[in-house]
């Protein structure tokens, strides 16, 4: 499949911070696509010890490391990697996943065949831990072509499983460094905004579960969706539904991290907005009591509350 496309660069921009053996095994992934007409260019964001370092037995010719002296985070790291590549094409990826083989293959097939239309292709997703134990809750694509609805609702895909035309994201700008999360929900909407997307459904990426997560992601969860709440609230405020399910969405993440004045104010909105539902007046009458609130949606709701999971 390689070969019918050996003009089309794909540049691979793989930002890194302190995981070594994370790094070496998703640069692995990288060299060993069976689509071959790769650049890939590791930002080390002030790592010790540095990227070079780490892959001083990599001999591949398509391996290019940039330096970060002071960290810049994840947004600036994937933005320099942008402003160096060549390619036709740009795809991301995290130093903690890795990819199927087949990947960027599938990928590129789908863009031959796709309208001109289409800025974006994505793939599905798995989970696996650190040691290759594959977890529950992969993620299969759903929506294509004008995803921008679907967008304002909620984030569609990870940063890794996307592959996205240079000229389009020329087009948008790369990530925004002024948002401190959401930068790839951020960078999707500017992007459905004037293309389309598509996907390859199979799980060709795989996202590493390490570590107990479960705080960390409830509060990137709620800066999450306060951010794109903000930024885009007239886009939003066009779609009755969707406003209905962020002010809902946010006043449960926010009881959920025993904030219950915030948590009750966003719940509230939904009234005055008149597109008040039952199930807002069941999270409020239940955030009256924090203990059983949280132990009912542990057993019952936990899973589907904004995408949230849970690895023990």
């Amino acid at each position: 499949m390689a070969d019918s496309f050996a003009d089309s660069l794909v540049s691979v921009v793989l930002p890194t911070h302190n995981r070594p053996a994370m790094l070496k095994r998703a640069v692995s992934s990288v060299l060993e696509q069976t689509y071959e007409n790769i650049e890939l260019i590791v930002v080390d964001d002030a790592s010790s010890p540095g990227a070079d370092r780490v892959l001083r037995e990599v001999s591949d010719k398509r391996l290019i490391v940039l330096r970060n002296e002071k960290k810049l985070g994840g947004s600036a790291s994937r933005n320099r990697g942008i402003e160096k590549s060549r390619g036709v094409y740009t795809a991301f990826l995290d130093d903690d996943d890795s990819w199927l083989p087949t990947k960027i293959d599938e990928q590129i097939a789908c863009f031959e065949k796709a309208s001109p239309r289409v800025g974006m292709v994505y793939t599905g997703y798995r989970y696996e831990t650190t040691d290759g134990r594959v977890v529950p809750g992969a993620g299969k694509p759903i929506v294509r072509q004008d995803v921008l609805v679907a967008l304002l609702r909620g984030c569609i895909t990870t940063t890794s499983t996307a592959t996205i035309r240079r000229d389009c994201l020329d087009e948008v700008g790369g990530f925004d460094e002024n948002m401190p999360a959401a930068q790839e929900w951020d960078l999707w909407i500017r992007l459905a905004k004037r293309f389309h997307f598509e996907y390859v459904a199979r799980p060709l990426t795989r996202l590493t579960i390490h570590g107990d997560q479960l705080s960390a992601d409830l509060k990137r969860k709620i800066e999450a969706r306060r951010l794109i709440f903000d930024k885009y609230s007239e886009d939003i405020g066009q779609h009755p539904d969707i406003l209905r399910d962020h002010l809902k969405r946010l006043g449960v993440l926010h009881l959920l991290a025993s904030e219950k004045g915030t948590g009750r104010r966003f719940l509230l909105r939904c009234l005055e907005k008149k597109i008040f539902q039952p199930d807002v007046l069941a999270h409020l009458i239940l955030s009256l009591a924090p203990g059983l609130y949280a132990r009912i949606v542990k057993k019952y709701g936990m899973f589907n509350a904004d995408g949230i999971t849970f690895f023990h």
